[in-house]
């Protein structure tokens, strides 16, 4: 990814714009609008699934736009799939994919039957690529399973302390069969950007393993590595990155063409999902 313009392979993430989120309470809707205004000048992609918005309140700045959009499909058992992926993708303009966002629906026993109507979606071009969101590795293997190898699209998480799909023989499969890969969790949910004095006591644990990157003074600085380390992987078409203003997010931009020497980061390093998966995080708030 080092020679492009890094700007055009940015997907924002609308999490942040969710009542969840808090963004898109009336106390904050000003900072919201000023940092959508702002993202869609700069960047040509959104990241949006109804799970961060309740009862699928998702407001119609993100719904109406230019932007492409990624949007993450949710299924429940007890509903007909077929109208759940029409209700989740009717309201968006210029689908970009749709990928299954809970990975359990991966081994849900309808699955070949819900990837058979995602690829009827898409040869009706009503949508351009399709695939999923992933945490483990043994996601990825069933994404392999259930679309035969060829998913257009997996969404995972890479950053410098998670190198999981970094591996060697998933690295082969990726590239082999084409498949174009979303970065996500490059900051691991923000736990890169924090001060150590911040951190959850949860993580405590592994202070011996943040010991080098806590001399890192700098948010600057700290963004600047991040994103460097995913500039080097070169099968990384996209990046999915979420922030709760528009300077966070201007700040961002102004790190990415910057540079960083990460060879004293090279052990920074876990393969523990108590620590790279946040659905595993004990945190008490």
């Amino acid at each position: 990814m080092t020679n492009m313009n890094l700007k055009k392979k940015i997907i924002l993430g609308t999490a942040q714009f969710s009542n969840d989120y808090g963004i898109s309470n009336n106390r904050n809707e000003i900072s919201a609008s000023r940092l959508f205004n702002f993202a869609k000048k700069n960047i040509r992609y959104l990241d949006i699934s109804n799970k961060y918005f309740k009862s699928n309140n998702v407001p119609n700045y993100i719904k109406k736009n230019k932007l492409k959009k990624c949007i993450k499909i949710n299924f429940s058992e007890k509903k007909d799939f077929t109208k759940q992926i029409n209700a989740q993708i009717k309201n968006f303009n210029n689908i970009y994919c749709v990928l299954i966002h809970n990975p359990n629906d991966l081994y849900n026993r309808k699955i070949k039957n819900i990837i058979d109507y995602l690829l009827f979606l898409k040869k009706s071009k009503k949508i351009k690529k399709i695939g999923s969101s992933i945490y483990t590795v043994s996601d990825f293997k069933q994404t392999l399973k259930v679309f035969d190898n060829r998913p257009d699209i997996i969404q995972l998480p890479i950053n410098i302390i998670d190198r999981t799909f970094l591996n060697e023989k998933i690295v082969s499969i990726i590239k082999k069969n084409k498949i174009e890969i979303h970065a996500r969790s490059i900051f691991l949910q923000g736990l890169l950007l924090i001060n150590k004095n911040n951190r959850n006591s949860y993580f405590t644990k592994w202070n011996y393993l943040f010991k080098k990157w806590d001399k890192i003074q700098s948010i600057e600085k700290k963004i600047v590595c991040c994103t460097k380390f995913i500039k080097n992987i070169d099968f990384v078409k996209f990046i999915v990155v979420g922030f709760i203003n528009k300077e966070q997010l201007s700040l961002f931009f102004n790190c990415l063409n910057q540079n960083a020497n990460i060879n004293k980061l090279i052990k920074f390093k876990s393969n523990d999902q108590k620590l790279i998966n946040p659905t595993q995080w004990k945190i008490q708030k």
